[in-house]
């Protein structure tokens, strides 16, 4: 954390906002060396520095991930979205409602 944001992040990270404003009011902006992505306003995804892509999860999509072999981003509640997943709209919509669902309801908690 807290190293210069990278290229290939910022245009990662642009990207997935392009492909999944179709669910909503999805934007980014950088963030810690890396991309965070949000939806109206609730963090969902961040791209890290390294150029990974994670999206947040909770108890309801965290076993998923794990079964996946997904790594945790730190001790935070993002893991690694698998190759497979981004590579397939479906399944990346799909994961995507997932955890903007857990970004949404952690923002409402924190309010």
């Amino acid at each position: 954390m807290g190293t210069k944001q990278t290229k290939p992040a910022y245009e990662t990270g642009e990207t997935l906002v392009s492909t999944l404003s179709v669910l909503g009011d999805v934007n980014g902006r950088k963030m810690f060396g890396g991309y965070g992505i949000f939806i109206e306003g609730a963090m969902f995804a961040l791209v890290s520095s390294d150029n990974v892509i994670h999206f947040k999860v909770g108890g309801s999509n965290r076993a998923k991930y794990e079964a996946a072999g997904a790594s945790q981003f730190h001790k935070m509640p993002y893991y690694q979205l698998p190759d497979a997943v981004y590579q397939n709209d479906d399944d990346l919509f799909a994961w995507a409602k997932e955890s903007m669902t857990i970004a949404r309801a952690t923002q409402k908690k924190k309010k």
